[in-house]
């Protein structure tokens, strides 16, 4: 099970890196770039050795799912981001539901808080 974890968020984090190198709503500069292929080269090394031989240490499980954590976080971050900016309408729509669900600083009623809404 371990191995299928680490498989499948290795995988992410290579699907995630690729698009990030290649779509023109990441504005990446050369080093990040490069940061970002060189693990998509790591990862699919790493890949090949847990499909081979398995996950040899589970601390590494963590490790994986913890980058691709950080890797989906990253694409929807961009997403919202660069959806904002070409004026998608299920992002606006986004937006609008989450404004309505903010309240104030001092409010207390049944919804909940959002901390990342300013």
């Amino acid at each position: 099970m371990l191995s299928f974890i680490s498989i499948i968020s290795l995988a992410i984090v290579v699907a995630i890196c690729a698009l990030g190198l290649y779509h023109r709503a990441f504005n990446d500069n050369l080093l990040q770039c490069l940061g970002m292929s060189g693990l998509v080269l790591f990862c699919i090394s790493r890949i090949r050795w847990i499909w081979a031989f398995g996950v040899d240490d589970p601390s590494w499980t963590g490790l994986h799912a913890s980058i691709a954590l950080y890797a989906i976080g990253t694409l929807v971050k961009v997403t919202i981001s660069h959806g904002r900016a070409q004026g998608w309408s299920f992002i606006a729509k986004f937006d609008e539901k989450l404004q309505a669900r903010k309240t104030g600083a001092g409010d207390f009623d049944s919804k909940p808080h959002h901390w990342w809404a300013p």
